[in-house]
């Protein structure tokens, strides 16, 4: 399905082509996805255009529907979080265009705030 191309594509030869906003994500710890919110919304631009409790309520969305895909597909590599985080980022809210903007920039230091949420 649509998580298992995900993994393939991060495992494979594009998550080594994909530059720094992909690169290192291997050797590093998964952060969960509550701190790794919490810092995304530490930027300036994220804490203006959606409040913690919007916020909140999209996570939330995001893990019910994590909870609900792997009771349906109970062979998915990826954790509930790692389901959720990729959900959140794919919902139409100001995460997706502020980190989508930034991940399409050549300023790699404004994906500073996201790190948590890349990893």
């Amino acid at each position: 399905l649509i998580m298992d191309a995900f993994v393939q594509r991060l495992q494979g030869t594009e998550a080594a082509a994909a530059g720094p906003a992909i690169g290192s994500m291997e050797a590093e710890a998964v952060v969960p996805l509550a701190a790794a919110v919490q810092a995304t919304m530490a930027d300036p631009a994220m804490a203006t255009a959606i409040t913690v409790q919007e916020m909140d309520m999209c996570v939330n969305t995001a893990l019910r529907f994590a909870r609900k895909h792997l009771g349906k597909h109970r062979d998915d590599p990826l954790g509930a979080e790692e389901i959720a985080t990729i959900q959140l980022y794919t919902q139409q809210n100001p995460l997706y265009r502020t980190l989508h903007a930034r991940l399409c920039s050549e300023d790699r230091s404004a994906l500073a705030p996201f790190r948590p949420y890349i990893k």
